[in-house]
């Protein structure tokens, strides 16, 4: 039931690391992915010195204001399993909840090509 949309989660991944000072992006070659991280080559990453530069190639912002949002969303709903065993205690999760939680994320994320060639 948590994972609905593994692009929402992705999203929210990615900018937890970008608040992190990391960058999480996608190296697979393959044509399709539900990952929502920018598609970086190997070359292309090595030649970056920096997460900004990384951030820059890859020209893949994130709105503040909308993860913002779904981390308030979140913490409103204190969803918090302390054992990590979530499964254990997902029929109090209210589904329609977390899938609002999750259109908050994909809010989060620019609709546009996540190549860096």
């Amino acid at each position: 039931m948590t994972l609905q949309s593994l692009e929402a989660k992705s999203v929210r991944l990615r900018a937890l690391a970008q608040q992190q000072g990391c960058a999480v992006v996608n190296l697979s070659e393959q044509a399709k992915s539900r990952l929502l991280f920018p598609r970086v080559c190997l070359p292309a990453l090595q030649a970056c010195a920096t997460q900004a530069d990384l951030l820059e190639a890859a020209d893949w912002a994130l709105d503040p204001q909308a993860i913002d949002e779904a981390l308030r969303a979140e913490a409103q709903l204190a969803y918090m399993v302390p054992s990590g065993r979530y499964w254990e205690v997902a029929g109090g999760f209210d589904a329609h909840k977390l899938r609002e939680i999750d259109h908050l994320w994909l809010a989060a994320a620019e609709r546009k090509a996540l190549v860096v060639a």
